[in-house]
């Protein structure tokens, strides 16, 4: 096994531990907010690890390029996806038991 074959698996090794260590604390956590804490490291480490570990892989095929690609879209994208859930999550648990009625919305 050569030395580029061992970093491939060790971060294939890592990414998909930390999505299952993601996944299993949405089992454990309750709240939604809790929850929300775990897209962090399932869509930053875990995926950036992942996705440069198929880079490595196939370095001189387009597969590694768009692995690259899709992998800083992700991390661009992600925060942006989180704070916009969090925020609907604030709103709908601010809103008014009457439909009329607007919830108060702080900038």
């Amino acid at each position: 096994m050569s030395a580029r074959t061992l970093g491939v698996d060790a971060l294939l090794v890592l990414g998909v531990g930390i999505q299952w260590l993601c996944a299993l604390g949405m089992l454990v956590f309750r709240g939604p907010f809790e929850r929300l804490h775990l897209l962090g490291p399932a869509n930053g480490v875990g995926a950036l690890a992942i996705v440069v570990a198929v880079a490595l892989d196939t370095p001189a095929k387009g597969g590694g390029v768009k692995a690259l690609v899709v992998g800083a879209v992700m991390l661009v994208t992600s925060p942006v996806l989180t704070h916009a859930v969090a925020r609907a999550m604030t709103l709908r648990e601010r809103a008014p038991d009457k439909p009329g009625d607007v919830p108060e919305v702080e900038p």
